[in-house]
């Protein structure tokens, strides 16, 4: 039994409304007035027969390799429509939105936020670009600087560095991308993180000065924390208050161990 009058349309009649859809001309089951039309679809698609969800996606597919043929198209359709291209993550669209950033150079007309906005969906891509596409991307226009940095991160986050040096001099960029490189940092091993840090500070000299000025307070926060001296943990043990709410707090032979750690005599029983 249908749950959707989608459900009786053909493929071509699918098409048709997907198009409206995406136009924002068609009845979509938002949870917010303003919220994204493709977002509203993929809720719809979970409602929806086996066979129409199929078609749904054939259809973005092919309105999709209709736009990067024509490299043209209403600004707030294109947004939707790559929105769902990225909901799909399809490894044929990828390859079309490949072969369009390929021409972008060709494209003076196409605005750079529909530009900025297919680099988005390859750089969140589960399958990652290599490091020379985002270089070449850069290259470009400094002003995909923010999805060149992060196709390259989830790349190889290493390599990734290389890239720092060709940013734009621009502080708010730097300051984005500190936390771009403080979120791969957090995902990596303490022996990978050290090996990051080292490479970052070997790098940064080679970086444009208001870009790199963010970064470096960031780097101020890796350093390694020296172990205090041994007279300072001494001092410990003559802070009455404190050794008593140890004693409180711990078992008589943590307690003991505690004390040990700190330099003072163990306790008898």
């Amino acid at each position: 039994m249908s749950t959707h009058p989608l459900d009786d349309y053909d493929h071509a009649q699918i098409s048709a409304w997907l198009r409206q859809a995406l136009h924002g001309k068609a009845a979509l089951p938002r949870v917010l007035p303003d919220e994204a039309a493709h977002l509203a679809l993929m809720r719809l698609e979970l409602t929806l027969q086996a066979h129409t969800r199929r078609s749904l996606q054939q259809a973005c597919k092919d309105l999709l390799r209709e736009f990067c043929h024509s490299a043209q198209g209403d600004s707030l359709y294109l947004h939707e429509l790559l929105g769902l291209v990225d909901q799909y993550k399809d490894h044929e669209q990828i390859h079309l939105l490949l072969g369009l950033v390929a021409r972008f150079p060709d494209l003076p007309c196409l605005p750079l936020p529909i530009k900025n906005a297919v680099l988005s969906v390859l750089s969140m891509h589960t399958t990652p670009q290599p490091l020379t596409f985002w270089r070449d991307v850069l290259q470009q226009d400094p002003y995909f600087a923010a999805r060149a940095i992060s196709g390259a991160l989830a790349s190889d986050k290493m390599q990734a560095l290389d890239l720092l040096p060709l940013m734009p001099d621009d502080a708010e960029e730097g300051g984005a991308t500190k936390l771009k490189l403080n979120r791969a940092w957090k995902t990596m091993e303490f022996e990978q993180r050290e090996r990051f840090v080292q490479a970052i500070q070997a790098i940064l000299p080679s970086c444009r000065a208001k870009f790199a000025t963010p970064i470096a307070a960031w780097l101020e926060t890796k350093q390694p924390i020296p172990a205090p001296p041994s007279n300072a943990r001494r001092d410990v043990c003559h802070n009455p208050t404190l050794l008593s709410a140890l004693q409180t707090y711990l078992s008589g032979e943590q307690f003991n161990q505690q004390r040990l750690s700190i330099g003072a005599p163990r306790l008898s029983a």
